[in-house]
C-alpha cells in the first residue's frame, strides 16, 4: 500500500473543496499563490493556526464587542461635543466595521476564499483599527467627558469596556504573529517585511 498522509484528514479535504486563485507560476510569492500551490506542510500549519484562532472566537468575539461598544459611546460623545448632535451613524461605523471584518474571517469557509498573507493582512487591519479607536477614545477622554450622560463613572466604564476590547486584540495579535511566522519559517516573506 502507498499510504498519503493527508489522505482523509480535515485539511485534504478543506484542501481539494476549493482552489482559489488561478496559479501564477513558481515564484514565492504568497499574494498569487492558491491553496492547491502551496507545500503540504504550511498549507497544514496555515489550517492548524486557523483552526486555533477560529476556536477562540466566542472569547474574542466577546471581548471585541464589549470594546466597541465602549468605543462608539466615547466616540458619539465626541461628536456631540465637536459638532453639536451624537451621530450615531459615523461612530457605528467607525467602531463596528473592524468587529466585522474580524466576525467575516473567522466564519467565512475553509480556506478563506483569501490568500494566507491577505488573510494576515486583514487581521492586521482589525487589530490596528480597533486600537486607533481605543487611543483617540482614551485620549479625547477630557473632551468627550463632558457629555458623558453619567458623569466620570461612564467614563471609568467605558475605558474598562475598550480595555476589556484590547484583550481580544491581544489574542488576534498573537495568531498574527504565528502566522507571519509561518510565512517567514517557509521562505515566503517579503524583502521588505523580513528586516522587522
Amino acid at each position: 500500500m502507498n499510504p498519503q498522509p493527508l489522505r482523509g484528514s480535515l485539511a485534504h479535504y478543506v484542501r481539494s473543496a476549493r482552489v482559489i486563485g488561478k496559479p501564477l507560476g513558481a515564484h514565492k510569492s504568497m499574494n498569487t499563490r492558491s491553496y492547491s500551490e502551496l507545500p503540504d506542510e504550511y498549507f497544514e500549519r496555515y489550517f492548524e493556526t486557523y483552526r486555533e484562532l477560529c476556536s477562540k472566537t466566542l472569547r474574542v468575539w466577546l471581548t471585541l464587542l464589549l470594546g466597541v461598544v465602549g468605543q462608539g459611546f466615547a466616540l458619539s460623545s465626541l461628536f456631540e461635543v465637536v459638532k453639536g448632535h451624537r451621530l450615531l451613524w459615523l461612530a457605528t461605523a467607525m467602531t463596528f466595521v473592524p468587529f466585522l471584518i474580524y466576525m467575516a474571517l473567522v466564519f467565512i469557509r475553509v480556506p478563506p476564499p483569501i490568500s494566507p498573507r491577505a488573510y494576515r493582512w486583514l487581521l492586521l487591519i482589525v487589530v490596528w483599527w480597533n486600537v486607533a479607536n481605543a487611543v483617540v477614545s482614551v485620549v479625547a477622554t477630557p473632551v468627550w467627558s463632558r457629555t458623558a450622560p453619567g458623569g466620570w463613572t461612564s467614563v471609568a466604564v467605558v475605558w474598562a469596556c475598550v480595555a476589556t476590547g484590547l484583550m481580544g486584540i491581544v489574542t488576534i495579535g498573537r495568531y498574527l504573529n504565528k502566522f507571519r511566522n509561518l510565512e517567514r519559517a517557509f521562505g515566503y516573506l517579503e524583502d521588505r517585511e523580513r528586516g522587522a
